[in-house]
Order: structure tokens, then sequence, then C-alpha cells
């Protein structure tokens, strides 16, 4: 019974109870006497329940007793690792919300609603319960009209690697999330022509690249989409390419 209950009495927002070594008490607190007559009350009677019990039954009583404790320690474990990921979970939601990802904002919502509810905290669940019902519903994502199309800019390369990499302006009114652009690759040879300047191109490389991303990009913004090709351009190779066509939102 080295620790006893104390109440501080300076603190005028809160009442604030803990249990400090009797020897320890500061001068600005006083005793519990009804808290510590409690504790010794039950004390003393859980001694002599057990001192009446017989060695089984104090057995199986432990044996209860460290059960339970163990169930309530992993309550309380997972209920703290539970509120964890539900804030992961929500605020990974919002972002997706505001990049107009509503059908993952949505599965991130219920990810969090089921936390808050492992964590026993059924108001937020409710709460977020809410923000999911009033997610927009997703719409599919179409294609830019042309005078759009050709408000997309940027520059693209291939780089020793094998490479793709194209970044894009949108300079368009639309949220853009797919680009589809077109590749040549040329050899640049010289011809037997007269003229010593003369020369002739042989196609190498002729493709069409399908790039996105998770996000949208908005309009005035800038991206870098990064795709490997696995083509390695000769240093006499020359290289071209353009939009072909864009999907996203007005």
């Amino acid at each position: 019974m080295a620790f006893v209950p104390v109440i501080f009495l300076n603190d005028r927002t809160e009442v604030r109870r803990q249990y400090l070594p009797f020897y320890a008490v500061p001068p600005n607190s006083q005793i519990n006497i009804a808290q510590l007559v409690v504790n010794v009350t039950f004390a003393a009677l859980t001694g002599v329940v057990v001192a009446n019990m017989s060695k089984r039954q104090l057995l199986w009583t432990a044996g209860v007793l460290a059960i339970a404790a163990a169930a309530a320690t992993f309550m309380v474990v997972a209920g703290r690792a539970a509120i964890t990921r539900a804030l992961s979970d929500q605020d990974l939601a919002r972002r997706l919300l505001q990049e107009r990802n509503y059908a993952g904002a949505k599965q991130y919502f219920r990810n969090a609603r089921v936390n808050w509810y492992i964590a026993r905290n059924v108001s937020e669940a409710l709460r977020i319960n809410a923000e999911e019902k009033n997610c927009p519903e997703s719409v599919p994502d179409k294609s830019l009209p042309a005078d759009q199309l050709i408000r997309l800019q940027g520059t693209a390369s291939l780089s020793k690697s094998g490479t793709l990499e194209c970044t894009v302006y949108n300079a368009s009114s639309w949220h853009v999330r797919t680009i589809l652009i077109h590749v040549d690759v040329v050899d640049v040879l010289e011809s037997g022509s007269p003229a010593p300047n003369q020369s002739k191109q042989r196609l190498v490389l002729s493709r069409d690249f399908r790039l996105g991303n998770q996000t949208y990009l908005d309009p005035l913004a800038t991206v870098a989409f990064n795709q490997l090709v696995g083509f390695q351009p000769a240093p006499s190779q020359k290289f071209y390419w353009h939009v072909v066509s864009a999907e996203g939102q007005p």
C-alpha cells in the first residue's frame, strides 16, 4: 500500500486524480480518503476470499485472471493499432477524393469505418460512413476534344536505359489521366546521292504508348511520365513523337 490515491487541488480546469507514493504527496494535493477506504476494503475482502480457497481453486482463478488480462491487453493493443489504421485510411481517402479518384476514396473510407468499429469508436465509424455516402459516383473518362488535345504540350526522349521519358504541360481546361503518344525512331544514313548534304532516314521504331497516372493532371499543371520500353537508341538515330489522344474529365 505504498501508493495512495491523490487529488490535486490547484487545477481549475479539471480535477486530476492519480496514484503516488504516500511519502511523495505534493503540498498542492490531498489524499483521496474515500478512494483509499474503497481500495483497502476491496483488498481486505479479496484477501479473505483467497485465504479460504483451495490450491486448485487458486490455480483456476489465477489462470482465468491471466487469460482475462491477456485478452484485455490484446484488445487495447488491437484498438490502438486500429485507430492508427483508421486515421491513415481516412486521410488517404480524402486525398483521393480531392484527386477525383472516387472509387479509391470510397474503398479507403470503408476501410477506415471497419477500423473505427474495431477500435470500438462507433461515433467516428458513423461519421466516416456518412463521408463515404457523400462521395460522388465515378464517371468514366472521356476523350479530349481536338481543340483541347492540341493544348497538351511537352517534351519526350528515349534514355540510354531504354526508358521513355515524357513531360507534359496541361494547357487545356480538362483534367487528364491518360495520354496516348506515337513514337518514331529513325536512323539517319548518308545516301549515295551527288548532293553531299542529302540524307535518307530508315524507320527503326514506330509505336504507340499509353501513359497514365493514378491521379489527374490538372489544368496548368505539369507531370512527368516514365515507361520502360526496352529500346535503346543509337547515336545515329533520331527521336520523334506527338500526342495522338488523351482521356480525362472536363
